[in-house]
């Protein structure tokens, strides 16, 4: 028994020994190599409710008609074949000259790399014939629709396809007979057992249960297969619909994966942001922007170019070769040269250089350039290829936030395919972030450009807030002013029938949520444009200097880990709760903004080609700029307030935190920046530091702060502003230091002032010097000294 058991413990640590050594890549793909060459058969279902003819959810169209007619019912016929398929997918591969959506999205993202083809039976089956093989109830699933096809296929005689490709061999793909297979019902609900139109999902064994005869041979299906509900309307050519985003599961994870506007609060998994985010990519879906792909996406794969040795690479200065460019910041100052991105991956991306902590996710900066209409790819935003209502987007620098997620091998699986950073990418808009205000329209009706996309209110940018606010390609919190916490502020609505009797809660979108359709900017309303999904003002379209002091700035993104307990939103069965903050995910947040001296530069050269400047060293701050949150100025860090400029410290009103603070009224708390040691702040003649509604600065120790001659420093509205022990601060010629009602200054070390220099304290304002000095900058000068006002009517 001794022996027995000691030779199994050696055969366990062997076996684990051995485990380790099995590596996984991100770019083998989840399910899917991102190198394959497929074909895939595509099974399309039509339900002709020949038992109640009134209860087809789906309304025919050119694009796929419906079919009222029992005697239409069978295989492939031939009045009933949807005209558009080769818009579709391609049934054989050209390289370069793809035509279907599917085949050309896949080929041109991979850069023919991933070669997907198909070939299509077409099946209109009997409402009355599912409900005599499952009965009466819930019947009309994925699973028993597709049972069905196979049945009624293999009762013709075998596989029959439009364009075909019936052979054994056209589907086999590593010793499996049917790989990939694609179901695609025309016609379900929710309310029949089966998804609304739009929904659908990628799963192993989905099709595992059925046989298909080919050629006389009973063949099985292999365990990828997706499934979806596509409608009437023109699918076949929308590179967003639900058929790529569900195929793209299958390389790049599970539905913690979802991002670029292919997210939903449907899943439980965390997301870094408590918002929905837009962009775009192959796992976007119907809130994209563009309709391509992105670097990330191709980095994941390892897409590349063929004639780049670089996974994320672009041109040198000189343009006569490739160079990496994927930097941080000990790399230094970069200059790169960016051609098309969809033509020829051409990215940059730069790590940013600070984090609250060693577990807080890592976070980067993507700079893409899309031809967008010039390129003659799949590079346009979306509905516009099929809408005269909605612009193609602008050429130009699309960027965006990676948070997380930056390991491509390991041999623990969950390492690469993590589920902490669902909807890990965010848009980075040339318009900037703002808080919003939401408000009625304003005009007689609400422009409606697509059928689902339509609302009464607009979004308008009240407040600039380049390191806390909204871009407009991220969908909205607006917590009613008695709510206190934002897990508990679901909205009741309504009740549906249940197809299982009795009826089924609804609630509305959880928190409030909205998405930004009609955007107003003084009293002009936005048209022609679906800010949602993208518009032509996203884009760096000229030349453009991003720093910090900008909006939007070159800073790290706040994040604030949440999900949602269940699925909870309009026409959907109810079940959520609301918003959840665990406190075992608070350890990733990123609650501090850094200020940093990256700058990113961005040029046009002529049509075809941007340049792209990287800066560490760039502390100017040359514009006006409002900060708000928790922000950080680190030791080897600067500020440079520039002349006649002013920064302003103010209140975040856009939601940063579950509860909502009882200091400042928001779910956000008070903003405070602080320069910590070694750090240096400048503020040049004439240049303004205004705190507002209760803010707070805090000059550490070993941090140094030069107020140059006549530029002053405001405080009011209840903030502060300390200068702790063994802090520098110098006040120039005639500079002022300004303590407003309720407000205070703190002085702990020595504060020299030169000559017309003062502190002004007036009514309500306080001054307290503990430990502390005001004096002299220069032997000789004598500065103003303190002035405090007061009411000579009053004691």
């Amino acid at each position: 028994m001794r022996k027995a058991f000691l030779l199994s413990i050696l055969l366990l640590v062997l076996w684990k020994a051995s485990g380790q050594n099995v590596v996984c890549h991100s770019w083998d793909g989840q399910e899917l190599s991102p190198k394959a060459h497929i074909r895939v058969l595509n099974i399309m279902a039509n339900i002709i409710f020949d038992s109640d003819t009134t209860i087809d959810p789906v309304d025919g169209s050119q694009y796929w008609h419906k079919v009222t007619d029992p005697a239409l019912a069978g295989v492939n016929v031939s009045s009933t074949i949807p005209p558009d398929l080769l818009n579709h997918m391609d049934t054989v591969y050209h390289p370069g000259q793809a035509c279907g959506t599917i085949t050309r999205l896949f080929g041109e993202s991979s850069f023919d790399s991933l070669q997907i083809v198909g070939d299509f039976v077409v099946v209109n089956l009997l409402q009355s014939r599912m409900y005599s093989t499952f009965g009466h109830g819930a019947v009309f699933s994925f699973e028993n629709i597709m049972s069905l096809c196979v049945d009624m296929i293999n009762e013709t005689g075998g596989l029959s396809t439009i364009y075909g490709h019936n052979r054994r061999s056209d589907y086999a793909h590593q010793g499996i007979d049917l790989f990939f297979t694609a179901l695609c019902v025309r016609n379900t609900s929710r309310s029949l057992g089966g998804e609304n139109v739009g929904s659908g999902y990628s799963k192993k064994m989905l099709f595992s249960s059925d046989s298909l005869r080919i050629e006389d041979t009973v063949c099985t299906f292999g365990n990828l297969g997706i499934a979806q509900c596509v409608g009437s309307g023109n699918w076949f050519m929308n590179p967003v619909s639900v058929v790529p985003h569900e195929i793209s599961h299958s390389l790049f994870g599970d539905n913690s994966f979802h991002t670029s506007g292919g997210n939903h609060r449907g899943c439980s998994e965390p997301m870094p942001f408590m918002t929905v985010q837009g962009g775009h990519g192959l796992m976007g879906g119907g809130f994209s922007g563009l309709v391509g792909c992105n670097g990330y996406e191709r980095w994941r794969m390892h897409w590349k170019h063929p004639a780049s040795p670089y996974y994320i690479g672009a041109r040198n200065a000189m343009n006569n070769g490739f160079v990496s460019s994927d930097i941080s910041k000990e790399d230094g100052n970069q200059w790169f040269l960016l051609r098309d991105f969809v033509t020829y991956g051409d990215a940059v991306r730069i790590q940013l250089p600070y984090k609250d902590s060693t577990i807080t996710p890592n976070q980067y900066i993507w700079l893409e350039f899309h031809n967008v209409g010039h390129n003659d790819k799949l590079d346009f935003l979306h509905y516009s290829n099929d809408s005269e209502c909605l612009y193609e987007g602008t050429p130009g620098i699309y960027a965006y936030y990676q948070v997380g997620r930056d390991t491509l091998e390991s041999p623990n699986p969950k390492t690469v395919w993590d589920v902490y950073n669902r909807d890990n990418l965010r848009v980075i808009s040339n318009e900037g972030y703002w808080d919003y205000l939401r408000q009625p329209l304003g005009c007689d009706s609400s422009f409606t450009c697509t059928e689902w996309l339509s609302d009464t209110v607009c979004y308008e940018p009240v407040f600039s807030n380049a390191f806390c606010g909204y871009q407009d390609q991220e969908k909205f919190l607006f917590p009613n002013e008695n709510e206190d916490d934002m897990a508990n502020t679901l909205d009741f609505y309504g009740t549906l029938p249940s197809p299982l009797g009795g009826s089924i809660e609804l609630y509305t979108h959880v928190i409030r949520e909205f998405s930004c359709i009609n955007k107003k900017r003084g009293d002009d309303i936005f048209h022609h444009s679906h800010p949602q999904i993208g518009d032509s003002l996203d884009a760096f379209s000229s030349h453009r200097k991003i720093n910090m002091g900008t909006n939007p700035s070159t800073c790290n993104t706040k994040t604030c880990y949440a999900h949602e307990n269940g699925y909870s939103h309009q026409g959907n069965i109810a079940g959520g709760k609301g918003l959840v903050f665990p406190s075992k995910y608070a350890k990733f947040n990123q609650s501090t903004t850094y200020l940093t001296g990256l700058s990113i530069e961005m040029m046009p050269l002529g049509d075809t080609l941007w340049a792209v400047m990287v800066r560490w060293d760039d502390y100017d701050i040359t514009d006006d700029a409002r900060w708000t949150g928790k922000i950080a100025l680190k030791g080897s860090e600067q500020v440079n307030l520039t002349r006649g400029h002013s920064i302003t410290l103010a209140q975040n009103r856009t939601p940063a935190q579950q509860f909502r603070d009882t200091e400042s009224g928001y779910f956000a708390a008070p903003t405070q920046l602080t320069c910590e040691a070694g750090s240096h702040f400048t503020q040049q003649p004439h240049s303004t530091l205004l705190l507002t509604e209760k803010s707070r600065f805090v000059l550490d120790s070993a941090a140094t702060y030069h107020l140059g001659d006549s530029a002053q420093i405001l405080v009011q509205g209840g903030s502060t502003f300390t200068i702790s022990k063994g802090a520098d601060f110098t006040g120039g010629i005639a500079s002022e230091i300004i303590v407003d009602s309720l407000s205070t200054l703190y002085v702990y070390d020595t504060a020299r002032l030169r000559r017309e220099a003062r502190v002004i304290v007036r009514p309500g304002g306080k001054l307290i010097v503990n430990g502390g000095t005001l004096t002299s900058a220069c032997d000789g000068e004598m500065w103003q000294g303190i002035i405090v006002e007061g009411h000579a009517s009053l004691p």
